[in-house]
C-alpha cells in the first residue's frame, strides 16, 4: 500500500513538471528551438522551402516566430473539416507544439487520409539508402541517396522510399544541364513503395544499392513520416551540386536529431557518398546491406560460370526476348544442370529487358509465369557467386590536392593541382565505378624556378570518361568529354587552347579481371587566342590495369591535325602508375610523349597526392 502511494505521488509530481514545463514555455522561446527550425527547414535566417504555400504566416519564410504563431492560431481557430484542417496538414508541427503548448482545436480534427497514410507506411525504423553512380546523368554522375522507412516486419522490399528529386525533364537537351546548375527546376518530396525504386534502379539503371540501418527509434521513423506528409507538393529550387536530392534529405533525420546539424556541414559542394560519412561519423550506422542491381547479378552469373558458352548465353537471351518459347530449351538434349543455367540466367535477362522496354505490366506477369513455369520443371539449383564491392564511403575524398616535381623538356619545375572533385581514372577505384572518370573544377599551376615564371597549366572545367565494359550481353557506348584551358606545344613554344575534346568508342576486358581497355575514336577543337587554332581527329586506345594498391593508366592516340598552315600528323603517349599508400593518399609517378609539328616533346612527373 506504501508503495503504492508513492508511485501515485510520483506519478502526480510527474503531470506537474510536464504541466509546468508546458506553461512556461513562451513562443518566443520555441521559435528557436533547433527542431521547429529544422521542421522550417531554416538555415541561415530563412527556410529553404521556396513554396509560399507550406507557410502560415505572410513572412514565414524569414519568421519562425510568426510562423510559430500563426501555426498556433491555425491550430486553434480553424474551421476547416476533414484533411483540410491544419493538424492534419502539418501532424509533425503539431505533434511537437503540443509538448510545449495546450492546443485545443476548434474542430476536432478527422485526418482520414493522414491515418490511411502511417497504416500503410507502418513506420518502425529508418534506413538510408544510396544507389551507385549513373554517369550519363549530371544529377545522379556523383549517386543519389533516399531514405527508406522500414514497417515492423523484417522485409524491407515492404518499406515505403523517401525521395527528393527535380522536376526535371532530360528531353530539354543542353537547357537541362543549365537549368539543374541554376536552380531552374523545382525539387519536390515523395514516398512510395521501396520495391519501385529497386525496380527503377537495379533494372532500369544498372545502379547498385547499399542500404544503411540508422540508430533511430521508432518514434523518430513516425516523426520523419508525418514530416514527409506534411511536405508533400511543396517545392524548392533543385542545384546539382550543393541542393540537391543527399542535401534535402538530411533535412528529415535532423528533425529527429537535431544537436547533428547535419545540414550545416554542407555548403559548396553536396557529394552523396560525403552525406554517408557523415553519418556514419554521427555514429548513426548500425548495419549494412548491399543489393546488387540486375546488370550485377547477370554479368556476375555469366562470368561466375566457366561452364556457359556463348551459344548458352544466346539461347538465354532469345528466351528472355521471347525469340523462342522455354519449352524449346526444356525439349532440348542438353543435360539438366545446362537446361537449369540457361533458364535461369533467361529469367534474369527478361526481368531487365521488360524494364527497359517498359513491357506494360500485365504482359510482363504473363511472360515471367511461363519462363518461371518452365525452370521449375528442372529442379538444379543455381546460386551465381556475387562479389561484394567495397562500399562507397570506404573510396577516397572527393577533392584532391596534388604536389608535383618534373621536368618538361628538360626544363625542372614544381607545381601543384586542386580538384574539387571527384575521381579520375588513374585513382584507386576502392567505392568507385570502375572505368569511370569525374572531374569538375580543377587547377594546374607550375613554377619553372630557372626561368622565374609561375603559369595556370591547366584549367579544367569539366571531365567525364565512361569506360562501360561491353560483353556477349551488354553492349554499352564508351565516352568522354573534357573541356578545358590548356598550354599546348606550338612549334617551339606552350600556348594556351581552349580546348573541347570529345569521344566515343568501347571497352573490353581482357587477360583477367584487372585488365581492360577502350577504343575510342577522338574529335578535338583548339582554340587559341593568338589564331592558332587547331582540329584533332584520330583513333586512341586508353589501358587500365591494377592490383592491389597498384594501378596503370596508358593513353595512346595518333591521328590528323588540321591547322591554319594545313594538314599535320599528330601522336601523343601517356603513362602513369599510381601507388596507394592510404585511403586519402597516393603517389603517382607519370610520363608524356607527344609529337607534333615533326618534333617529339617529354614530360616527366612525379606527385603526391592527398584527398581531403
Amino acid at each position: 500500500m506504501h508503495s503504492r502511494f508513492n508511485l501515485i505521488t510520483a506519478g502526480l509530481l510527474a503531470c506537474f513538471l510536464i504541466n509546468s514545463y508546458v506553461w512556461s514555455a513562451t513562443p518566443e522561446e520555441i521559435s528557436q528551438n533547433p527542431v521547429w527550425l529544422k521542421l522550417l527547414h531554416y538555415r541561415e535566417g530563412s527556410s529553404e522551402i521556396d513554396d509560399d504555400s507550406f507557410f502560415l504566416s505572410r513572412n514565414g519564410k524569414t519568421d519562425p516566430l510568426g510562423e510559430l504563431k500563426a501555426t498556433l492560431e491555425a491550430f486553434e481557430t480553424s474551421r476547416e473539416k476533414g484533411d483540410r484542417h491544419p493538424v492534419c496538414r502539418y501532424p509533425a508541427r503539431y505533434l511537437f507544439l503540443k509538448k510545449y503548448f495546450d492546443i485545443k482545436p476548434s474542430v476536432k480534427p478527422e485526418c482520414r487520409e493522414l491515418s490511411d497514410f502511417l497504416k500503410e507506411v507502418r513506420p518502425s525504423s529508418v534506413s538510408f539508402v544510396f544507389s551507385d553512380y549513373y554517369i550519363n546523368s549530371p544529377a545522379s554522375m556523383y549517386g543519389h541517396t533516399f531514405l527508406r522507412i522500414d514497417p515492423p516486419f523484417k522485409n524491407p522490399l515492404l518499406g515505403y522510399a523517401v525521395n527528393y528529386a527535380a522536376n526535371a525533364d532530360r528531353a530539354e537537351g543542353i537547357l537541362y544541364y543549365i537549368k539543374g546548375l541554376t536552380g531552374g527546376y523545382k525539387g519536390f518530396y515523395s514516398i512510395f513503395p521501396y520495391y519501385k525504386k529497386i525496380f527503377e534502379y537495379s533494372h532500369l539503371e544498372s545502379r547498385n544499392l547499399w542500404e544503411y540501418r540508422l540508430n533511430l527509434s521508432q518514434e523518430d521513423a513516425r516523426f520523419i513520416a508525418l514530416h514527409v506528409w506534411e511536405l508533400r507538393d511543396h517545392y524548392s529550387y533543385y542545384y546539382f551540386f550543393d541542393k540537391n536530392c543527399s542535401y534535402q534529405i538530411l533535412y528529415l533525420i535532423d528533425i529527429v536529431r537535431p544537436e547533428l546539424n547535419l545540414t550545416e556541414r554542407f555548403s559548396r559542394w553536396t557529394i552523396p557518398v560525403e552525406t554517408i560519412r557523415e553519418i556514419e561519423n554521427a555514429g548513426l550506422i548500425t548495419e549494412k546491406h548491399f543489393r546488387p542491381s540486375a546488370t550485377t547479378l547477370i554479368n556476375s552469373f555469366v562470368k561466375s560460370d566457366p561452364t556457359l558458352t556463348e551459344e548458352d548465353i544466346k539461347k538465354a537471351k532469345s528466351v528472355a526476348l521471347f525469340q523462342i518459347p522455354p519449352e524449346e530449351i526444356l525439349n532440348s538434349g542438353i543435360s539438366e544442370e545446362k537446361k537449369g543455367k540457361i533458364l535461369e540466367l533467361s529469367k534474369l535477362l527478361f526481368m531487365y529487358y521488360s524494364i527497359k522496354n517498359r513491357i506494360e505490366h500485365r504482359e510482363y506477369r504473363k511472360k515471367l509465369l511461363k519462363i518461371l513455369r518452365a525452370r521449375s520443371k528442372i529442379h538444379y539449383r543455381v546460386k551465381p557467386y556475387i562479389k561484394k564491392p567495397s562500399p562507397p564511403e570506404e573510396g577516397h575524398r572527393p577533392q584532391k590536392i596534388s604536389l608535383l616535381w618534373g621536368t618538361d623538356q628538360g626544363k625542372k619545375y614544381t607545381g601543384f593541382v586542386y580538384r574539387t572533385a571527384y575521381h579520375s581514372l588513374e585513382d584507386d577505384d576502392t567505392g568507385y565505378m570502375e572505368g569511370s572518370e569525374v572531374i569538375f573544377p580543377s587547377i594546374r599551376v607550375i613554377n619553372y624556378p630557372d626561368l622565374n615564371k609561375t603559369v595556370v597549366d591547366r584549367l579544367t572545367f569539366v571531365k567525364i570518361t565512361s569506360m562501360a565494359e561491353r560483353n556477349i550481353v551488354f553492349r554499352p557506348v564508351s565516352w568522354g568529354v573534357d573541356f578545358s584551358v590548356e598550354r599546348r606545344w606550338d612549334r617551339d613554344r606552350k600556348i594556351p587552347f581552349t580546348v573541347l575534346d570529345v569521344m566515343a568508342g568501347f571497352t573490353h576486358r581482357i587477360w583477367d579481371s584487372h585488365v581492360f581497355y577502350g577504343i575510342s575514336t577522338a574529335g578535338e577543337v583548339a582554340v587559341s587566342r593568338i589564331n592558332h587554332s587547331r582540329v584533332y581527329s584520330g583513333p586512341e586506345i586508353i589501358t587500365v590495369s591494377g592490383r592491389g594498391i597498384f594501378k596503370i593508366v596508358s593513353r595512346t592516340g595518333a591521328g590528323l591535325m588540321l591547322t591554319k598552315n594545313g594538314l599535320k600528323t599528330a601522336f601523343k603517349f601517356s603513362l602513369s602508375g599510381n601507388i596507394k599508400t592510404g585511403q586519402n593518399s597516393s603517389i603517382t609517378l607519370s610520363g608524356r610523349l607527344d609529337r607534333v609539328f615533326y618534333k617529339t616533346r617529354y614530360l616527366l612527373q612525379f606527385s603526391v597526392n592527398i584527398f581531403f
